[in-house]
């Protein structure tokens, strides 16, 4: 039988990372609005693009550690600020994200 106590811990740690992935969402989503802006008249370039997320990937992971998150919420975040970001970009520019060379899948 669970216990009470056990019910609204787990609960309370899924909410907490269900709130991660959204914040971690909103914020890469943001993030690249303000690259695009950054390089208006410009092409994009990949690398700058990759080292604006790391930087933002780098500093939300210290707000969420000061502030005591597991590494669950810290993943989530993490990852929902990636995917945001690249699909944000991608879709700021029309087109298929952003990519260093053409993706071979096979499948078997």
């Amino acid at each position: 039988m669970v216990s009470v106590l056990d019910y609204f811990l787990g609960r309370a740690a899924t909410d907490r990372v269900a709130q991660a992935k959204l914040a971690g969402s909103a914020r890469g989503a943001l993030e690249a609005k303000l690259f695009r802006l950054s390089r208006s008249g410009k092409s994009p370039d990949y690398q700058q693009a990759l080292d604006w997320l790391q930087a933002i990937v780098d500093e939300g992971r210290t707000e969420l550690e000061t502030q005591h998150a597991f590494e669950r919420e810290l993943s989530g975040w993490e990852m929902s600020c990636r995917i945001a970001f690249m699909v944000r970009l991608a879709d700021l520019h029309g087109r298929a994200p952003l990519v260093s060379e053409p993706l071979d899948f096979k499948p078997e």
